[in-house]
């Protein structure tokens, strides 16, 4: 928290800022991460912090955008195999998975999360260019709402 707070500290030197999202992994099937956070945000950091937390882990949602993760590494990943139609919070352990997807298409390329960095930015221009989920997770859309509020 103190963390946070620093850095809300020095950017509100230099521009307004009407709230913060902080984003933290549950590391579980169960989003009960989210109270917690939100409650230690609201007793620590002005102004409003929100907690963003992916169910699981933060790899659930590099599941939205397959393309997106391919795109990382486009010809050792050209061929993982990625699920369609789903609920991404589905996945059990999707970091692991993600791994072991890649290491089957790459097997001296599978995904660490060194790549997330990566998958993130791709992530944010395909958003950005208005290309839509080809999955779903209830985390992602709590998200976006909340990214459209601020």
């Amino acid at each position: 928290m103190a963390r946070i707070s620093q850095t809300i500290e020095a950017r509100a030197a230099v521009a307004d800022i009407v709230g913060v999202i902080v984003h933290q992994d549950a590391d579980g099937p169960d989003d009960s991460c989210a109270e917690i956070l939100r409650s230690a945000l609201t007793k620590n950091v002005t102004p409003p912090a929100y907690p963003v937390v992916p169910v699981q882990e933060t790899e659930a949602w590099w599941y939205l955008f397959p393309d997106c993760l391919r795109g990382v590494k486009p010809i050792a990943w050209r061929e993982v195999k990625m699920p369609t139609n789903i609920n991404v919070e589905s996945i059990f352990n999707p970091k692991e998975d993600l791994q072991r997807r890649t290491r089957v298409a790459a097997p001296k390329h599978a995904y660490s999360e060194a790549d997330s960095l990566a998958v993130a930015q791709r992530m944010a221009d395909a958003i950005s260019k208005g290309i839509i989920p080809e999955n779903r997770a209830p985390s992602w859309d709590r998200f976006l709402d909340l990214a459209k509020q601020l």
